[in-house]
């Protein structure tokens, strides 16, 4: 509810703008929208960037990941070549044998591995740093190569590679050592004993093995790397002074980002170590470069944007006063006419103008001479009925002493007897009370009926049952309006021409039918005809019928009369038909049906034709 209520009057604070901030309203809606379109292109702008910055990042990470490949697997291939040579099965297995080895023998011993070692050790250099081989009692090294070796991280390790029954095991040092160990148990291959001789221990730079692999250090300059064994991490900068985003230590493989740490901005990626599922090598370089252009260049269209907006705004308000100036003049004129005025003097001319502003002016500057030209036409019409009312009571004298005498004439007929006298009486009262009382200009159907009946009661009884009247009406219709005293003369003129002017019984029907949406009376008589084309020869002004019974009558008066008014209330597709059928004639009026002045089942343009 409280939300209609806000859009109830948000719409209606806009309904009651004018028209101008209307428009500048809905200029900055747009604007905004443009806005915020650029900013979404610009976000997917950046993530394509970013994209295609990683298909380049990582196809180097993919080598570097290789390269590390290669070095792991050479070091697995050296521990396999050293546990295996057999001066260095003979040499340990001589140890074993004696349970307390002469000193002849252990310094044998020594001199046959440290001599193997270093042979080893310098046929691999590179990121090899430090290849031994110990026993329970005694270590046999690549000497002088062993500072910084972590002695008690290899005993651990001595003890995961004795779990693991000769595999490779990987021991990352702590977070102040630079070195990943590789640690294999050495077991007797001479008879398939396979007794536990001793350890293998290789240490990898890890400096020296990310270096040797950063084929990137050349495509991007300054290019960090991260390997990580499980949960260890080394890290290889190229830049010391940048700071590693904690989100690169726990990036998944496949993963990309952008990544703000020190004060600077990363991109990031991070990849698996090729058949090394435990090992993920990732990367981050730089981004303030980019990053910056990118905002530079955002700031830049933000600032043309909001500078076109302002433009386009000064722009269109010119434009809306260009409009809203002749709405004005439309206004200006409207008031003046509400004040019957004459409109403001220096008005343009619109008549050839082609657009809406031009047809609003017309169009009311035409309406304004129809009400005009309604207004003085109902005037001379009100003064016309006024006369026609005068010369009525005059022609009358008295309505009230008419009624009086017709109302005694009625009494003393019925003390009398004369039951005709005093039916011709009553039914001449109600139609002098229905034709004098009533201002109307439309009546139910049923009152016109009630007015015929009168006035045939008194014809019945005037011409001595040689009228034969009947009522044809259907159902439903009794209640539709008709304008005042429209079938009233039409069956009085049926009587006066089929009636009166023939010797035997004159039949007159009224009919009444709703027909789609109009509603159709028909009043026919035997005895006459009706000319041809007599309504268009009495509009036309023609004061005399050739050869016609009706002229002199005044006939022509009375249809004219019918046909004005049922155009005037509904236009020219209705009113009145004259014909002629099967001996009878007829008159018809078709108007549309309605049961109130308010019924809008048929309506009319500004044409006065019915839609």
């Amino acid at each position: 509810m409280k939300k209609a209520t806000g859009k109830s009057r948000l719409h209606r604070k806009f309904t009651n703008l004018p028209l101008r901030k209307k428009f500048l309203s809905i200029l900055l809606l747009y604007s905004t929208v443009v806005i915020l379109l650029f900013t979404v292109c610009y976000r997917l702008l950046a993530s394509a960037y970013d994209k295609v910055s990683y298909r380049s990042f990582a196809a180097n990470l993919n080598f570097t990941g290789s390269s590390i490949h290669d070095r792991l697997q050479q070091a697995e291939s050296l521990s396999y070549t050293i546990l295996a040579a057999s001066q260095v099965q003979e040499a340990l297995s001589s140890l074993q044998e004696e349970e307390e080895p002469t000193a002849r023998t252990a310094s044998v011993v020594y001199n046959t591995l440290t001599s193997y070692l270093l042979t080893m050790f310098e046929t691999n250099r590179g990121s090899i740093s430090y290849i031994a081989i110990r026993t329970d009692n005694n270590v046999y090294t690549t000497s002088p190569y062993t500072k910084d070796i972590d002695l008690s991280i290899l005993t651990s390790a001595e003890a995961q590679a004795k779990a693991a029954n000769g595999a490779v095991c990987w021991v990352m040092g702590s977070e102040n050592s630079d070195y990943l160990y590789l640690v294999r148990e050495i077991r007797k291959i001479d008879g398939m004993a396979l007794d536990d001789l001793g350890c293998i221990v290789i240490a990898l730079d890890v400096s020296a093995l990310l270096s040797e692999s950063d084929i990137m250090i050349r495509n991007f300059g300054q290019y960090n790397t991260v390997l990580s064994y499980k949960s260890s991490v080394r890290v290889n900068l190229s830049d010391e002074t940048a700071s590693v985003p904690d989100e690169v230590r726990h990036m998944e493989p496949g993963s990309y980002a952008r990544l703000r740490a020190g004060g600077h901005d990363y991109f990031a990626a991070c990849s698996y170590v090729p058949e090394f599922s435990d090992f993920t090598i990732a990367a981050f370089i730089p981004y303030d470069a980019i990053t910056s252009n990118l905002y530079r260049t955002v700031i830049l269209i933000f600032i043309v944007i909001l500078l076109g907006v302002l433009i386009l705004l000064q722009f269109t308000d010119r434009l809306i006063d260009s409009v809203l100036v002749h709405i004005d003049r439309l206004v200006e004129k409207i008031h003046a006419f509400s004040l019957q005025r004459p409109a403001p003097e220096g008005m343009p001319d619109y008549s050839d103008r082609k657009d809406e502003i031009g047809v609003l002016h017309r169009q009311f500057d035409d309406m304004t001479h129809q009400i005009t030209t309604l207004i003085d036409q109902n005037y001379k019409n009100e003064i016309l009925y006024r006369d026609a009312q005068i010369w009525s009571l005059e022609a009358q004298i008295n309505p009230h002493f008419l009624y009086n005498t017709l109302d005694t004439i009625y009494w003393k007929a019925q003390l009398s007897g004369s039951e005709e006298i005093s039916q011709m009486a009553e039914s001449l009262g109600k139609m002098l009370r229905a034709t004098l009382s009533s201002h109307k200009s439309l009546i139910p159907l049923k009152e016109e009926l009630s007015l015929i009946r009168s006035y045939i009661t008194i014809q019945e009884i005037r011409y001595n049952n040689r009228l034969v009247f009947t009522f044809a009406v259907d159902e439903g219709t009794e209640e539709a309006l008709i304008p005042t005293l429209s079938l009233q003369p039409l069956v009085e003129n049926a009587i006066k021409y089929g009636l009166e002017e023939m010797i035997g019984t004159c039949h007159i029907t009224v009919q009444a039918s709703h027909i789609e949406k109009d509603l159709v009376c028909r009043v026919k008589n035997d005895g006459s005809v009706f000319q041809e084309d007599l309504l268009a020869h009495l509009q036309e002004g023609q004061k005399k019928q050739p050869e016609d019974r009706r002229s002199g009558h005044g006939f022509g008066i009375g249809l004219l009369n019918i046909q004005t008014r049922i155009h005037l209330l509904f236009g020219d597709s209705c009113g009145l038909s004259l014909t002629n059928e099967n001996g009878f004639a007829v008159a018809s009026i078709r108007i549309p049906f309605q049961t109130s002045v308010t019924d809008t089942n048929h309506t009319e343009d500004s044409s006065g034709t019915r839609s």
